[in-house]
């Protein structure tokens, strides 16, 4: 018998984001589910391979798809550092993940002791380039960061250069002397206030 037989996306919390009411022409706090992907189910692994058409060509869907198909594949390696995430609007049954709800995804490579990269961060880019209409939702890529604040003390990433402020407006620092190395160490004294 498979010791990895799995029941799907797994809920971790629930987060808030901001909705635009383009009746009232401002933005309200809502909620969205963070969920855990499994790479060894394979509706989970079906979701994100979708996502790559979802989100296009120029995101790192591709690059989350291809690292959590390779890790399905070779479950001797079975390397439980990498995990896989999604911020959804999707309310239930998570083990029945819709694409179409997918507002953002992430892969994180833990290294231990509550320390991880973020390997790949990416909020649906309808939801970034929707000129001259506001986004629909915002703080997709915050509360995903929100999320995995709660659970970690340290987050380093290795950003793209339009990713810069983004990371430092979610209290991520440079590190060293290479600019695109930014990292977030928990302060003990965080309110974890998700308002921004």
């Amino acid at each position: 018998m498979d010791s990895n037989i799995s029941f799907g996306a797994k809920f971790i919390q629930k987060i808030p984001i901001k909705q635009y009411s383009y009746e009232n022409k401002v933005y309200t706090k809502t909620t969205a589910n963070f969920v855990e992907l499994n790479p060894f189910d394979i509706k989970d692994l079906d979701v994100l391979k979708k996502i790559i058409f979802e989100f296009g060509d120029n995101s790192y869907a591709g690059n989350i798809y291809f690292d959590a198909s390779y890790i399905s594949k070779h479950k001797h390696s079975n390397n439980p550092s990498i995990r896989f995430f999604a911020l959804t609007r999707q309310e239930k049954s998570f083990k029945d993940l819709k694409t179409d709800t997918i507002l953002g995804i992430a892969e994180v490579l833990e290294k231990g002791g509550k320390e991880i990269n973020l390997n790949y961060l990416q909020t649906h880019p309808q939801f970034i380039y929707s000129y001259p209409r506001p986004p629909f939702y915002k703080r997709i890529g915050s509360a995903i960061l929100d999320c995995l604040k709660t659970t970690h003390k340290k987050i380093n990433v290795h950003s793209t250069p339009s990713a810069i402020q983004f990371y430092k407006k979610n209290n991520f620092q440079e590190t060293g002397s290479y600019k695109r190395i930014l990292t977030w160490v928990k302060n003990t004294f965080s309110s974890g206030d998700y308002s921004s």
